[in-house]
């Protein structure tokens, strides 16, 4: 697998998207892509037990969210984006975006992430819910304001 790549400008920038694969089989082309960046988006499953398991020391799946947090800021990247994805799993409750945002924050800030190179965004890719638009999902409207 390897990293894919997209393009597009804005008016001050040229964004180059570098898409790395999360997977644990799949470090060395997320090593290839995060070694191009100027910031990162981190991909968090908000769904029950995911997040746990990317946080965890042992067992399936475990600490991919904290290896790759690792490996991002010691290449150097001090911008990082917290996605906080499949919030449509967990009903869009804001106790779940919050207690992820509380685990995690700790560990960024022993990593070496600054409170100012950090934000997070609460979303659904699979419901298209705060991609390219505002949230439209109702629960979702009630306590994110971008």
């Amino acid at each position: 697998m390897a990293v894919a790549v997209a393009h597009f400008e804005t008016p001050k920038f040229r964004v180059v998207v570098l898409d790395s694969p999360g997977h644990k089989d799949f470090v060395p082309s997320m090593i290839s892509g995060a070694s191009q960046a100027d910031a990162a988006v981190l991909v968090v499953d908000a769904s029950m037990g995911a997040f746990e398991a990317g946080m965890e020391s042992e067992g399936r799946g475990a600490g991919q969210t904290k290896e790759h947090t690792l490996l991002i800021r010691s290449l150097g990247i001090e911008q990082i984006v917290v996605a906080i994805n499949k919030m449509d799993s967990v009903d869009y409750i804001q106790g779940r975006f919050d207690s992820i945002k509380a685990a995690l924050r700790p560990f960024l800030r022993q990593c070496g992430f600054k409170d100012t190179g950090i934000k997070w965004v609460p979303l659904s890719a699979m419901e298209n819910q705060n991609l390219v638009t505002p949230p439209m999902h109702e629960k979702l409207k009630e306590w994110w304001a971008m």
